[in-house]
């Protein structure tokens, strides 16, 4: 048995005491071979005849899986960088939807201004036979903006759906790698509620920032329109958004303390309804169509 010591330290099949198990060759000299037994936790060192009668002719190369090494160091890197869910992280995905809201902001303006504007050139000049263009006008506007608000979605749900893809392919392959263990504990349906439950979060997150800087902007928008109409306007809108923000806070209330019961219950319906596919799967096989009926 020829060895070179750059190839160690590597395993090996040994059998003492009739159980075979292997150890761990470290080290070799001209004549002697030294190796960690697990099953006595220490070092041991044998001739090479005496290694030989032992050892059961299969030797075991430890490989440097370089890309799971790599997958690591990614997921070093992106919690330092920031975490997947964190809602105020700002990327260029984030930039692309919010310039497409942003666009689509100023349409929802710009074209009802437009609308008022002709609306009162001929309310101004009695045009009373231009009326019907109070019509075509505005049927012309609806359209323009549901063509520019579907347009405006497909191009965000694009933008955020391949980001939140990616993200969410790699949690998958990451699963794989951290999470056996408690993949082991749940059942295939509570696993598939909590993987629905991470891309749910995945696109929320995706679509937060952008979101807020546009509704931010269009309230303000909005509260500068109506200073300029009617202040009275403006301070029913404000009583009726603290009345909404109260009912809101009510609600969260609400569902804060019943939390752990709907889980329960969510917990229990899943359950449930895994029993009920598992009979209806075991009700094929008629031998086991007495054990299901008494389990029922």
């Amino acid at each position: 048995m020829k060895l070179d010591k750059t190839e160690l330290p590597f395993g090996a099949i040994v059998r003492l005491n009739n159980y075979e198990h292997m150890v761990l060759i470290t080290n070799k000299s001209n004549s002697h071979i030294t190796y960690y037994d697990p099953n006595i936790g220490k070092e041991n060192t044998l001739e090479f005849n005496e290694f030989q009668s032992i050892f059961r002719g299969l030797l075991i190369e430890f490989i440097e899986f370089k890309n799971v090494k790599n997958e690591v160091n990614e997921v070093k890197d992106n919690k330092n960088k920031g975490s997947y869910f964190s809602l105020f992280e700002f990327n260029k995905e984030h930039l692309y939807i919010t310039l497409m809201l942003m666009l689509e902001l100023i349409f929802l303006i710009v074209l009802p201004l437009i609308n008022k504007k002709i609306i009162n050139t001929i309310i101004v000049y009695k045009l009373k036979n231009e009326i019907l263009l109070i019509g075509i006008s505005s049927i012309i506007m609806i359209v323009i903006l549901y063509l520019i608000q579907n347009i405006t979605n497909r191009i965000t749900n694009i933008i955020y759906n391949k980001k939140v893809s990616e993200i969410f392919i790699y949690l998958l392959n990451q699963f794989n790698i951290s999470n056996k263990k408690m993949a082991l504990k749940l059942s295939t349906l509570e696993i598939k509620n909590r993987f629905a439950s991470i891309y749910e979060i995945l696109s929320i997150k995706q679509m937060f920032f952008p979101s807020l800087i546009i509704n931010i902007l269009s309230f303000s928008i909005s509260l500068l329109i109506l200073k300029n109409i009617n202040n009275i306007m403006l301070i029913i809108l404000g009583a009726l958004g603290i009345f909404i923000l109260i009912l809101s806070f009510i609600k969260k209330k609400i569902f804060d303390s019943n939390f752990h019961k709907i889980l329960t219950q969510n917990f229990e319906g899943d359950l449930h309804f895994e029993n009920y596919v598992n009979s209806i799967k075991e009700f094929e096989h008629h031998i086991l169509s007495n054990s299901i009926l008494s389990k029922w």
